[in-house]
């Protein structure tokens, strides 16, 4: 699930997505958007921008950890400042955060890379 207020870039990283060899089963613009739906349609990475229009990304993950179904749901956060919210690491780990992405050097590799990680991360845990 891709969760980004900006429909362009939304279009583009659905694409760098399905290019990396996954499938977008869902991308929203909004936070009320992706709580929708959580209850519609099964969610294996999430990739989200937290600057986004009413309720902020970080409300929308402390909502999927109300899913007992998402709450091991693998986060990669897009986001303008790193620094920002790295030094919230341990925070953001609560709440599923696997990656943090910045947003100014976001490209097709960069995603494919982070989506590789977290599979690779998951077929450890596996």
């Amino acid at each position: 699930m891709i969760v980004e207020s900006s429909l362009i870039a939304r279009r583009v990283i659905a694409g760098w997505v399905q290019d990396a060899g996954a499938e977008v089963v869902y991308a929203c613009g909004d936070a009320q958007s992706a709580i929708v739906a959580f209850d519609k349609v099964d969610v294996d990475i999430l990739l989200l921008n937290p600057d986004l229009a009413g309720n902020s990304g970080i409300e929308l993950l402390q909502e999927k950890q109300s899913y007992t179904d998402l709450q091991s749901t693998p986060v990669i956060l897009m986001v303008q400042s790193p620094a920002v919210y790295e030094s919230h690491t341990t925070a953001l780990q609560q709440l599923g955060v696997n990656l943090i992405i910045d947003r100014h050097t976001l490209s097709a590799a960069s995603v494919n890379r982070a989506l590789h990680h977290i599979q690779h991360s998951l077929q450890e845990l596996g």
